[in-house]
């Protein structure tokens, strides 16, 4: 892996556009989107080592000549990434009095680049959804996280070592559930609880490319598991 010293600073213009509105003092509606043009944007090659490659970095082929080099350039095209965002949010005061407290949220976004394979962290889709309820005794909140599958490092863009052309690295699609709530003994004084990843929801990473069968695609899982927490907190 080798620096590009001949590489060109990247620059981006970004067009943004948001829409508001307020359901009085209990809530609000937000739907937001944007485009980002990058120009010169950094990309990733990895090709075979040429002659020209050693004798300019001083390196012996019987040695290096059978190793890929990694390097970085400039992209020749203009990187335009896209996106938007929902938001919404509101105290549901219309319930009857036995459920007063009771609040909504729920946020959905997407981003998507086009002219490069680079954006790895980059989320097609996500969304957050929950309902808490509040009281002067007691509070609970029950909150959502949905990650949409993400396609991030390109394998191969070409046919290499029997790997077929566009096979990238994959995170699939998961869901995270928490409970968290708080009732209080007297002011200073209460118990809590947080239930994390209710479900047991995994971080799981697949390999494919568009022939690879469904059965050899899965290539690792880590498995954090539920995390329960209970305590007592106050101040005194």
């Amino acid at each position: 892996t080798v620096n590009n010293v001949s590489i060109k600073a990247w620059q981006a213009e970004t067009y943004m556009v948001r829409f508001e509105y307020y359901f009085g003092n209990v809530g609000q509606l937000s739907v937001a989107g944007f485009i980002r043009e990058y120009t010169n944007f950094f990309q990733n090659v990895t090709s075979l080592v040429t002659p020209e490659f050693l004798e300019a970095y001083g390196l012996d082929e019987e040695s290096y000549g059978q190793y890929q080099v990694v390097t970085q350039f400039n992209s020749p095209v203009v990187v335009r990434m896209k996106g938007f965002e929902i938001d919404y949010k509101q105290a549901l005061t219309f319930l009857p009095n036995w459920a007063r407290g009771v609040q909504f949220f729920a946020n959905i976004s997407s981003q998507r680049a086009r002219g490069t394979d680079n954006f790895q962290d980059m989320n097609p889709f996500t969304a957050n959804w929950g309902l808490s309820l509040t009281r002067p005794k007691f509070n609970i909140r029950i909150n959502e996280n949905y990650r949409g599958i993400q396609r991030r490092a390109l394998i191969a863009s070409t046919a290499t070592n029997s790997i077929e052309p566009g096979t990238y690295n994959y995170r699939p699609k998961r869901l995270y559930i928490d409970v968290t709530g708080e009732y209080y003994l007297r002011r200073n004084l209460g118990v809590f609880f947080a239930l994390r990843n209710i479900g047991g929801a995994t971080e799981d990473q697949k390999v494919y490319g568009p022939h690879t069968p469904l059965y050899a695609r899965f290539r690792q899982r880590d498995d954090y598991a539920s995390l329960w927490t209970a305590g007592i907190k106050g101040s005194f």
